[in-house]
């Protein structure tokens, strides 16, 4: 027993280095709202600065092309050294928050993950071309001499380290709790907006912490190099513990994340033990998975409650383009590659091929993060995962081509799907976090093992052969041309399925899902089913992706499927424009080892040694200059080109006024877009008995009954705060609710709201719900789940956008709408689910009396048909002209209920809902609530 005591003590050394890195994490998210994925590598700069310090004069600083600089002979003291190269860490942290991360303030979070990765990378080449890749030494901060406790013989570093640790907790506590500059920075993170109003700069505040995050990972490096070793890679990793114990203090708690690190280390530490004693545990170093089941562990038990910061404005991914043809891409990238690969000489040819395969990756992360806004950074694992199977499949199994390949891939998909049950609870910025635990669990364990990986020597795969013909790439002149052509033919057939997928149903459900879950969710669909299908999908391309690298290597090594690998290809699909195929081809081109990479060595003599650094900045730059990518950059500068020539043309004639549909065509829609199957007009269509709504200990809605039957229109209003919106989500499965609520007899309790959308309900939200991602057309196509007449669709989809005034804008974005047409378009959008039961929560905001009018009898129109509508309100007119039955909330409960009349004349109504307006008409005499 007191050897396993003995590990867990010697952890708290690492623990204590964790507990710091993620302390930094913390202190920058919450100054800014960047999860910084580069916290490692400022400790590893911070090492490096401190190492100069103390050593004899052999090294430089860190900065390529400054001459060498020399210290004394004896060195720095240890004090100073650790003084200046903490001022050195405050420095740089400032540094990257003026010159990079503050232009991306109201940037979305992939943005600003790819600008850490950018300064990951910058950071890494610039330690690499200064000092290589080679161990560094570097001496002790604190004394490892051993100690006496419990019995035990310890180095007292460990508890020097984490007294250390918990002061710098404490100090940091105290900072936060009782200082001004701790309070604003804790208003500001809650509240970025209200904070701007009270005067105080997001710059200075998210200056003052990057700085002091980076100045916590400086001292980090500095205590944990000499227990880990410096160099370019050690301290980079540590990064993934650093998040686990963030994530786990939920990025906000200093004592959590503490606590958090401390642990990780401390178990990490007892793995190490167990592998000596238990002869069934792994042999190889396991020790990472100490991280990631933490990190699953924490967005498993509240990742659903992480904080989220309110920017000044409303970051978005970048725009997925129109929907088009893929064929014109698809026979152009065809063209256009079989050529580079008939007539470049061979350095090129080479080149072209990588660039294919490079874009093959590129393209499922288009799939998973342009379609539907996931992070996944376990792409090149799940690729390295398909192409040692193949390895096996073709030489061990003997599996011909191209069974062997496909089988791979197949097995990648089926990876993929495992790996999307996180991304079932959490998505963005934790998934990419988790993922690259993942990645690098599977990278220290299943990829040193040699029964998988083939050992020192690699893992053989057979060359391509077909019907006895032989391309594999050393077949021939070096590389063959035919394997290129075979390559090529793989790659269209990728660009033609992405290029399909956004124009089939699915991609448009992806695209929802990244616009909007909850109004996916209601639309009635199944958000568990798109997230597994476009991980699927992804890992599919990332086998595919992984086996082809197999063909063309002809023997595997680990170092290309490296999970920081995966970074480096994540970081080239968003430089080419990472939500669009033709972005997915871009990043190929700018891959490592592809066509524009050999180009500039070739062409400008840039030594591949300054490639990562170039690489590393280039990405910076275009993350701040060009947030969506080069093929949006393209695009822009073609439409300028074009409207270049075209200004001197005559302007067309403007569009005609809008016609209303005539009244039969309407009457036509109507009787074809419904469906057959009407529910008798004397059985309540939605039943609602006692429901009750609560949150904490505050009671939102209290033993509610509320009744609405086929075609009826049913208004339920309030004053601000009655309930009314707490009722809504409750019915359509948002929020937890006790009581019965049935639709057409049918107990909805415990149902999802997509299964709710399924039976025939339908809602709209308070806030703005249209699926700003998709085009207007878009909008009302991915709502409409009817089975039958789907050769009507198109023109049935036409009318109602014309219906409700929108058809002039079918081809735009929603962005481009004014705030009534955004709401008619969510109404449409519910319309077109050929709904039974219809609830609009607020639709009139931001109408004019014409256009509430207007929506007036399109609402009157659906209840005719059959429908039961819900409508809650604060438009007195719209409510009291069109609704058969009104109820009224206050406070959680039922004040009143009856027709129009009986309730707009209703004594406790004026009192509680319009007393202001009773009090400023007259004394004594109350008037009536007037529509």
């Amino acid at each position: 027993m007191s050897s396993y005591l003995f590990y867990l003590l010697l952890g708290l050394g690492a623990g204590a280095a964790y507990s710091l890195l993620g302390l930094g994490v913390v202190l920058i998210y919450k100054g800014s709202g960047v999860i910084n994925f580069a916290h490692g590598a400022i400790a590893m700069w911070v090492a490096y600065v401190y190492a100069i310090l103390q050593s004899d004069g052999a090294y430089v600083f860190p900065i390529p092309g400054v001459p060498p600089l020399t210290i004394s002979e004896t060195g720095v003291s240890m004090g100073l050294s650790v003084v200046i190269a903490l001022a050195t860490a405050a420095i740089l942290g400032l540094f990257l928050h003026v010159a990079v991360f503050r232009w991306l303030r109201d940037s979305p979070p992939l943005a600003k993950v790819v600008a850490t990765v950018g300064v990951m990378l910058t950071l890494q080449a610039i330690a690499v071309l200064q000092f290589g890749s080679i161990q560094v030494g570097i001496s002790e901060v604190v004394p490892s001499d051993a100690m006496k406790l419990f019995g035990l013989t310890l180095p007292r570093d460990r508890f020097i380290l984490t007294g250390i640790t918990i002061v710098v907790g404490l100090a940091l506590g105290a900072l936060y709790k009782y200082t001004r500059f701790g309070l604003v920075t804790l208003a500001s993170a809650e509240n970025e907006k209200g904070a701007s109003l009270l005067g105080y700069s997001p710059n200075r505040i998210g200056a003052v912490n990057w700085a002091l995050g980076s100045v916590i990972a400086g001292m980090a490096g500095i205590l944990l190099a000499p227990i880990v070793g410096l160099n370019p890679v050690s301290l980079i990793y540590l990064v993934i513990p650093a998040l686990a114990a963030a994530l786990i203090g939920r990025f906000s708690s200093i004592t959590g994340t503490i606590v958090a690190g401390l642990v990780i280390g401390m178990l990490e530490s007892e793995v190490v033990k167990l592998k000596t004693v238990l002869s069934w545990f792994p042999k190889e170093d396991v020790t990472r998975v100490i991280p990631l089941l933490a990190i699953i562990g924490a967005l498993y038990f509240f990742g659903d409650k992480l904080p989220t910061r309110a920017s000044l404005v409303e970051p978005r991914l970048p725009r997925s383009a129109p929907p088009r043809s893929p064929w014109p891409l698809t026979l152009g990238t065809v063209l256009v590659c079989l050529v580079l690969v008939l007539v470049l000489p061979p350095p090129y040819r080479l080149a072209v091929i990588l660039s294919m395969i490079a874009a093959i990756v590129c393209l499922s992360f288009v799939v998973l993060t342009g379609y539907l806004g996931q992070i996944s950074l376990a792409t090149m694992t799940i690729a390295g995962i398909s192409g040692f199977l193949v390895s096996h499949l073709s030489t061990s199994w003997h599996v011909p081509f191209p069974f062997d390949g496909i089988l791979g891939a197949l097995a990648a998909a089926a990876v993929g799907i495992v790996i999307s049950l996180p991304a079932l609870r959490i998505r963005g910025v934790a998934l990419a976090v988790v993922t690259l635990a993942l990645a690098v669990t599977v990278q220290d364990w299943l990829f040193q093992t040699p029964e998988f990986v083939g050992g020192a020597t690699g893992a053989e795969v057979a060359g391509p052969t077909l019907f006895g013909i032989d391309f594999s790439i050393n077949k021939g002149d070096y590389p063959n041309r035919w394997f290129g052509i075979f390559i090529l033919v793989v790659l269209a057939v990728v660009v033609l399925l992405v290029g399909k997928l956004r124009l089939h149903q699915l991609g448009r459900t992806m695209l929802a899902v990244r616009s909007n879950e909850r109004a996916a969710a209601a639309t009635g669909i199944r958000i568990t089913r798109v997230k597994i299908a476009a991980f699927a999908v992804a890992a599919l391309l990332a086998g595919i992706a992984g086996a082809l690298t197999g063909y063309q290597q002809g023997n595997l090594s680990i170092a290309s499927f490296d999970a920081f690998v995966t970074i480096a290809f994540l970081a080239v699909a968003y430089m080419g424009g990472i939500s669009n195929v033709p972005g997915g081809l871009i990043g190929g081109l700018l891959a490592a080892g592809g066509l524009a990479f050999v180009f500039f060595q070739r062409v400008f003599g840039l030594p591949a040694s300054y490639v990562p650094l170039i690489g590393g900045v280039g990405l910076v730059l275009v993350v701040i200059m060009q947030p969506d990518g080069g093929y949006e950059a393209m695009k822009a500068q073609a439409s300028l080109f074009r409207r270049f020539f075209s200004s001197k043309k005559k302007s067309p004639a403007p569009a005609a006024a809008r016609q209303p549909v005539a009244d039969v065509a309407e009457e036509r829609f109507w009787t074809e877009w419904l469906p057959a199957d009407r529910v008798p007009a004397d059985r309540p269509l939605l039943e609602v008995r006692d429901l009750s709504v609560h949150y904490g200990g505050v009671v939102a809605v209290d033993g509610l009954n509320l009744e609405v039957k086929p075609g009826q229109l049913v208004g339920l209003i309030g004053p601000n705060g009655a309930g009314k919106t707490s009722v809504v989500d409750a019915l359509s499965g948002f929020t937890a609710s006790k009581g019965a609520i049935r639709l057409l007899g049918q107990d909805l309790t415990g149902r999802a709201p997509q299964q709710r959308a399924k039976l025939g309900m339908a809602r709209t939200f308070q806030t703005s719900d249209v699926f700003d991602d998709l085009l207007v057309s878009e909008n009302v196509q991915v709502s409409d789940r009817r089975k039958e007449r789907k050769t009507n669709r198109a023109s049935q989809e036409g009318n109602i956008l014309e219906l409700f005034d929108l058809s002039g804008y079918a081809d735009r974005w929603p962005s481009e709408l004014s705030n009534g047409q955004r709401r008619r378009l969510g109404v449409a959008r519910a319309v077109c689910q050929a709904p039974k039961m219809l609830i609009l929560d607020e639709p009139a905001a931001g109408l004019d009396s014409r256009e509430s009018g207007e929506l007036g009898r399109h609402l009157r129109r659906i209840a005719e048909a059959g429908i039961g509508v819900l409508l809650i309100d604060h438009d007195m007119d719209l409510v009291f002209q069109h609704c058969d039955y009104v109820y009224v909330l206050n406070f959680g409960s039922l004040l009143a209920e009856g027709d129009v009349d009986s309730v707009r004349s209703n004594e406790l109504v004026l009192e509680a809902y319009l007393g202001s307006m009773a009090h400023e008409a007259g004394q004594g005499e109350r008037p009536e609530v007037t529509a």
